[in-house]
């Protein structure tokens, strides 16, 4: 039978007749989601989880999501994350789409639902990304939507990083999320951050450029302390690489926080934005007077591999 991927998803509440339905779906997607045991989705199902579906046509289910508020007793190290740093999340632990129906508007569409029919409107909706393996494709993805960093965290047992995200269901992000351990937050730099920015930046019109988008600036904040880091990208401006290449202008944390993972989680960030306008690759230049070991272990740390007289991440 030949399946009809056409015409926008429409979810709803799944109840327990779906529930043999959603495990072999949440299978088929192994090892990219873990596998649940049946007492797990009979709780999500009863009320535990939000966990909606959405019909293929032929009397099937083509996609799900499963969300969590906080107060559940779900074992999910990222979910705990996220339970002890804020007080009013959704955590959307998954979204599984059918194969034929990838790639067809159906992952934006579920994400849209969990925004539209979340209990608690003005809680953010929680999420993460892997930064160790890197999925950049998933960090652009998220940002398009609206998502951003929030913290970094090391899953226990894994060695994994995953960049901890979050989006307010009406697209409004929130400036005063919890951070990670290292007590900062991260948000763009606007264009009244522009003292703050030239400090670090040798640009005319900072400005001019932050208001234009010719320069981003990402700032890490810490409460009582202000602006204790910055990264900042720039398109190159050499011909046909500038489609191509976002330039680290700046990547400053101050002295007496350095070592705590704020500088990683810039990095970070700065390869998502770039990412998410179209860029293949972040480059750096590093002066021999800062070329130090533990600048150069930084960058290797951090994804950057030397490309002549600079570092590069490679995107794509």
């Amino acid at each position: 039978m030949a399946v009809d991927v056409s015409g926008a998803p429409s979810f709803r509440d799944a109840t327990r007749a779906d529930i043999p339905a959603i495990v072999a779906l949440n299978d088929s997607a192994l090892p990219h989601v873990n596998e649940l045991p049946p007492a797990t989705w009979l709780r999500f199902v009863e009320g535990e989880a939000r966990l909606r579906v959405a019909a293929d046509g032929a009397g099937g289910i083509a996609a799900f999501t499963a969300a969590l508020p906080p107060g559940r007793a779900y074992g999910s190290h990222n979910y705990a994350w996220f339970q002890r740093r804020m007080a009013r999340f959704l955590y959307l632990d998954r979204i599984v789409v059918a194969a034929a129906f990838r790639r067809d508007g159906w992952g934006r569409a579920a994400y849209r639902d969990v925004f539209a029919s979340a209990p608690d409107p003005g809680a953010p909706v929680a999420c993460e990304v892997n930064l160790d393996p890197p999925n950049d494709p998933s960090l652009a993805f998220h940002g398009g939507l609206g998502f951003r960093e929030v913290g970094v965290q090391v899953v226990p047992g894994s060695g994994k990083r995953v960049a901890m995200l979050a989006r307010r269901p009406d697209g409004v992000v929130e400036p005063s999320l919890a951070g990670p351990d290292d007590g900062a937050t991260l948000r763009r730099a606007t264009p009244a951050d522009a003292e703050a920015v030239a400090a670090h930046v040798a640009a005319a019109d900072i400005a001019g450029a932050l208001a234009s988008g010719r320069l981003l600036a990402l700032l890490a904040e810490r409460a009582g302390e202000g602006i204790v880091g910055i990264a900042a990208l720039a398109d190159e401006a050499s011909g046909g690489a500038g489609a191509e290449c976002c330039i680290l202008e700046a990547l400053h944390v101050a002295p007496g926080l350095r070592g705590r993972g704020i500088g990683a989680r810039l990095v970070a960030a700065a390869r998502r934005e770039a990412k998410a306008r179209g860029r293949r690759r972040v480059e750096a230049a590093i002066p021999d007077g800062v070329r130090s070991p533990a600048v150069l272990a930084f960058c290797a740390t951090n994804g950057f591999a030397p490309a002549g007289q600079r570092m590069r991440i490679e995107l794509a």
